[in-house]
């Protein structure tokens, strides 16, 4: 199950909250973890504030951007 977990990617639609967010990366590495928002019932801004609480430099970086990139190659030139 462990293995499973670490290579399935996560957003952080509705989880951008510090106790939750710090629980999934006790789980899985930054790597996997990816930008997500829950609009209309959040904005982007509510989850970048809770990120923002919880990770700064390269993971910040990662998973506002880097990781999707990643997946989806295509995009880093937007």
């Amino acid at each position: 199950m462990d293995r499973q977990l670490r290579r399935f990617y996560h957003d952080t639609a509705r989880i951008s909250n510090a106790v939750t967010i710090e629980a999934l990366v006790k789980l899985v590495p930054i790597s996997q973890v990816a930008f997500g928002t829950d609009l209309p019932f959040r904005t982007s801004a509510e989850h970048v504030k809770g990120l923002t609480g919880v990770f700064s430099g390269d993971d910040l970086r990662a998973i506002d951007r880097e990781n999707a990139l990643r997946i989806l190659p295509r995009l880093r030139s937007a």
